[in-house]
């Protein structure tokens, strides 16, 4: 939707991973069809590692698996 407070122009923008710069901020705009526990990550494990991640759950989706740094998996840097 925007970049840096600036609205985006042209054709709409179709991606799966964007690449941001120190300071950077973008808006965008999320069609959530697709029900899951979803990780959103920096491809940079070392970042990753250091807690670039987070979490896209649906309510009422649920998982078995622990989520986090007490589970043990840790990417190998």
């Amino acid at each position: 939707m925007s970049k840096n407070g600036s609205a985006l122009q042209g054709s709409p923008v179709y991606l799966d991973t964007l690449l941001t710069k120190k300071g950077e901020t973008y808006e965008l705009y999320l069609e959530a069809d697709n029900p899951g526990l979803w990780m959103i990550h920096c491809h940079n494990l070392k970042h990753a590692s250091m807690g670039m991640s987070m979490m896209l759950n649906y309510e009422g989706i649920t998982t078995s698996y622990r989520v986090g740094t007490k589970s043990g998996n840790l990417p190998g840097l």
